[in-house]
């Protein structure tokens, strides 16, 4: 099922086929007071259960495709990423980081795609010595199947490229279950790839996308018995439900669940430049990264130590001063909370 939303009704499709949509659109106010569309979608099991049956329709004529052939659509995505300047914007518009951090996250997606389009090239399988004459053992990499896909809302175009670019170059055909709080983004990034398999003259189905809540999308991913195998990336709670899910039915699971992730000054750290650190690493992206710096340890003599603390103690107000006016502006140093949630949470 792959559908688009855009500043219009949302329409659902699998393959070519236009049907109705599930969801319905709403109105929302953006963080810094602009209102634009947001979707909420209520998409029911069946709505996974098409686009996995696109995603199976499409595997056997996908694996079959030749591997550099579906690296040339991945270096494809990764050239329209680059040249699509509207989409940091939609980025921004979309989930609230700031324009500067918004291009660098579609430049780093865009990478993502050129490298596994690069890796097309190397997918090999390994030749052994066999005990009995004039036998040859090998082994070949061949694809999993239909792969599951569920990205959270905090880097929505760097995330879903790490999933979908590995799982389509390695000839896996794919169901995506973006955050339901980036539909534009995510709809913009899946029209790409579609666009770039479609040049291809690829099978339609190969990436399907489902928007709506994970409760029922990603689940029913999870659950699903023709999806192989499935990559998540969100929180622990989920990621912990979604494993024992797929061990029920004896199918792999990557989750990705985030941390809690020490920053560590020692002897010899320039003291400033340390303190910088403890706040780039705690406040960038609006806290909202699985890198983002939880904890500080100061393994270092008192004098140091309390020079260091002087020193965070110059930088902590900065945050305060942030400037959370719109995201698209360049005068914004931060960028706001998409989610009440995230507020509470932190």
């Amino acid at each position: 099922v792959f559908s688009t939303l855009a500043y219009a009704p949302l329409a659902a499709s699998v393959g070519k086929e236009l049907g109705a949509a599930a969801g319905k659109l709403e109105r929302e106010t953006f963080p810094d007071g602009e209102r634009y569309l947001r979707i909420r979608d209520d998409v029911a099991r069946r709505d996974v259960a098409r686009a996995v049956a696109a995603a199976a329709a499409a595997l056997p004529a996908w694996k079959a495709t030749p591997a550099p052939r579906r690296g040339n659509a991945l270096a494809r995505v990764a050239a329209r990423l680059l040249e699509d300047h509207e989409l940091p914007q939609l980025l921004t518009r979309d989930q609230g980081k700031t324009l500067d951090e918004a291009r660098s996250e579609i430049r780093r997606a865009a990478e993502a795609f050129e490298f596994c389009a690069g890796e097309t090239r190397r997918l090999a399988g390994e030749t052994l010595p066999s005990e009995a004459p004039g036998r040859l053992v090998l082994t070949l990499r061949e694809p999993v199947g239909v792969a599951g896909l569920i990205t959270p809302s905090n880097y929505p175009a760097l995330i879903a490229a790490w999933k979908i670019a590995p799982a389509l170059a390695t000839g896996n055909t794919a169901v995506w279950c973006p955050s339901p709080h980036v539909p534009l983004v995510s709809s913009r990034l899946a029209a790409i790839v579609d666009e770039a398999l479609a040049e291809l003259s690829a099978p339609p189905g190969v990436l399907n996308v489902v928007h709506g809540p994970g409760a029922v999308v990603g689940a029913g991913i999870a659950e699903h018995p023709d999806v192989a195998a499935v990559s998540f990336t969100g929180s622990t709670l989920v990621g912990a439900e979604l494993q024992r899910t797929l061990a029920e039915r004896g199918a792999p699971g990557l989750c990705e669940m985030g941390g809690k992730n020490p920053l560590v000054v020692l002897d010899d750290a320039d003291v400033e430049y340390a303190a910088q650190a403890c706040v780039r690493g705690a406040f960038a992206n609006a806290c909202r990264a699985c890198v983002s710096a939880r904890c500080t340890s100061i393994t270092t003599t008192y004098p140091a130590a309390s020079a260091i603390r002087l020193a965070l103690a110059r930088q902590t107000p900065r945050p305060k001063c942030h400037r959370t006016v719109s995201a698209l502006s360049s005068a914004s140093a931060t960028s706001p909370l998409i989610l009440k949630i995230s507020s509470r949470s932190r």
